[in-house]
């Protein structure tokens, strides 16, 4: 039944690829993203940051979709960091969420425009592989690409420790310079 609403819900004729590239665009999205760089290098995914707007962008259309069809997905893990952060930052994280709501519903006229991108970290330890299996899915129905190491981030992350540490609040020190290179010793 849940795959046949996923397949129903594909034949709409919605570029969520022309959604996702006219956000992660827009220069204000990309300065408040830019602005949890720190709190996401110190969460251990300095490797995911060159990508981390697009992929996370990408999510968020993908767990709005999955709210319309009533499915629960699993964000790609580096993707809850961010998420998680930038949750903090509740007026920038409301402007994208409504972002993201508007142009979907410019291009998916069914979609509600009362929804809301909600975050919970308490779901994201129930059924956690048959979730992820979905969220695969979905990606590929609406065209959006779920590269091997998404799934690869949770299997390879048996320390439940580190999965939690996701959700772990950092305080962002104003006085760090964003252009030193993490990397260095």
């Amino acid at each position: 039944m849940m795959m046949m609403m996923m397949k129903q819900h594909h034949t709409q004729q919605c570029s969520y690829i022309d959604i996702l590239n006219d956000i992660i665009q827009d220069d204000k999205v990309k300065s408040d993203i830019a602005l949890l760089k720190q709190v996401y290098i110190q969460r251990g995914y300095a490797s995911r940051w060159q990508n981390a707007l697009k992929d996370y962008v990408q999510y968020l259309i993908v767990h709005l979709v999955s709210q319309k069809i009533k499915i629960n997905t699993l964000p790609p893990l580096h993707v809850d960091a961010l998420w998680s952060i930038h949750l903090v930052e509740t007026e920038s994280y409301r402007g994208l969420e409504k972002m993201v709501i508007r142009k979907v519903k410019e291009k998916d006229n069914y979609m509600n425009l009362d929804l809301k991108i909600d975050h919970s970290s308490l779901l994201n330890n129930n059924d956690r592989q048959e979730r992820l299996g979905v969220t695969q899915y979905l990606y590929s129905l609406i065209g959006f690409e779920f590269p091997d190491d998404f799934k690869d981030e949770y299997e390879n992350t048996a320390d439940d420790k580190k999965r939690n540490m996701v959700h772990t609040i950092y305080a962002i020190d104003e006085d760090d310079d964003d252009d030193e290179d993490e990397d260095d010793d």
